[in-house]
């Protein structure tokens, strides 16, 4: 498919003209993108939903001989879609122009529990790695000051692990190749802004997809494929040999965040998207339909389309992002008869560091992979939410 099924006197027809949701969702000049628009939470049942694995380089050497640990985390998440604009022109020679319809998001994340672990010198997993203060925190507000005075009656501030600021956008027109425009090419991008000192662009070819009847299938060997959880580069990647003792012991002992609910498994970093497969209830709630999305930086589909990534010099000399791969599912449902949207993401960062031993040159790469199930606020209420309270309890969810 070349660009969108949008005509170009309706691209052309103006720019936002609207600020209403479900104006803006009825826009097809967003393609897949429509329903997006509005504020996502972990919120009404949905709350410690955010699960997060991520590989770090640590040491010293002699007490971490493989010099890295293995973080996990439970979190909540704010993720707010707003219009940006509706018909972008971008101006080509002989009047070959392309537009643009672009959503800007700004996505919250504040941390509930933590843990972390690390090869010890003996082979064994050191659990935690690292202290519960402040730089490593543990739980989900900061330690206070013990020179504060009023320490009582002081607000704890809320860990805030991840800010990221962005455009999600359509394309419409000619999204092809520079030798030939009119061939197929991506017709969605994601711009992200990440204040590590990243910046990210992802594209993809589902611009036009359109929901499917039922929901997700998260057993699907190419979703599976997709967030391989095992460091590239270690050769055979046998969870049991000491250099992976830490997802060992997580595997064996899956990480509960603050969640008590009897028969709750946790989080296994070494099968991510679990948690994901198992968060709606089905006495509770039916989904009616779903669109998928995938983004990826290095994105093929017939022609190579590279996106690209930025990181500020000490990315890049101490642990490297090189590829982003994310996949959406935005699912109209019923909860308990009341139709309303959740969405679900899966997303995997590959990061580079330490020297691979599998004989091949380069880095190993890291995959740091992050999940969540999020409930669309009702309009009427989006304009004033504010961030879930991060210690919501995670056990009354409506999908556990």
């Amino acid at each position: 498919m070349v660009g969108s099924t949008v005509t170009a006197g309706e691209w052309r027809s103006g720019r936002v003209s609207s600020h209403d949701d479900e104006a803006i969702r009825g826009d097809k000049r967003l393609g897949a993108l429509r329903q997006l628009k509005g504020t996502w939470l972990n919120a009404e049942g949905f709350e410690g939903r955010m699960w997060n694995m991520i590989a770090l380089p640590f040491g010293p050497p002699p007490q971490f001989p493989f010099q890295y640990r293995l973080l996990l985390n439970q979190g909540n998440e704010r993720l707010r879609f707003s219009v940006g604009d509706l018909g972008v022109a971008n101006r080509g020679l002989d009047q070959h122009d392309q537009h643009l319809a672009a959503l800007m998001y700004l996505q919250e994340i504040d941390q509930i529990k933590a843990v972390d672990a690390a090869v010890g010198p003996t082979g064994a997993p050191v659990i935690p790695a690292t202290l519960d203060v402040n730089d490593t925190p543990k739980g989900g507000t900061f330690k206070p000051d013990p020179n504060t005075k009023e320490l009582e009656t002081k607000k704890l501030d809320t860990v805030g692990i991840h800010r990221e600021s962005g455009i999600f956008f359509r394309l419409g027109g000619q999204t092809g190749p520079c030798d030939d425009p009119n061939k197929p090419g991506p017709d969605l991008g994601r711009m992200a802004s990440i204040p590590h000192g990243d910046t990210v662009l992802a594209l993809s070819f589902d611009g036009n997809n359109q929901p499917v009847a039922g929901g997700p299938n998260f057993a699907d060997p190419a979703v599976r494929a997709a967030f391989g959880p095992f460091p590239i580069g270690l050769g055979d990647p046998d969870v049991n040999q000491p250099y992976l003792s830490p997802y060992k012991a997580f595997a064996d002992a899956p990480f509960k965040g603050d969640v008590t609910k009897p028969g709750f498994k946790g989080f296994d970093p070494t099968h991510p998207l679990d948690l994901l497969a198992t968060a709606l209830n089905p006495a509770k709630i039916t989904v009616d339909s779903t669109t998928f999305l995938r983004f990826d930086t290095e994105m093929t589909s017939g022609i190579a389309v590279p996106g690209a990534i930025s990181n500020i010099p000490f990315i890049n000399c101490q642990a490297s992002t090189t590829k982003v791969t994310a996949f959406f599912w935005i699912q109209k449902v019923l909860i308990e008869g009341q139709p309303r949207f959740l969405l679900q993401y899966a997303q995997r960062v590959l990061l580079e560091f330490l020297n691979r031993v599998d004989g091949q040159p380069g880095l190993i790469r890291w995959p740091h992979i992050t999940i969540n199930t999020l409930i669309r606020a009702p309009d009427e209420d989006a304009a004033d939410v504010t961030a879930p309270d991060n210690q919501a309890p995670a056990n009354k969810a409506a999908g556990a």
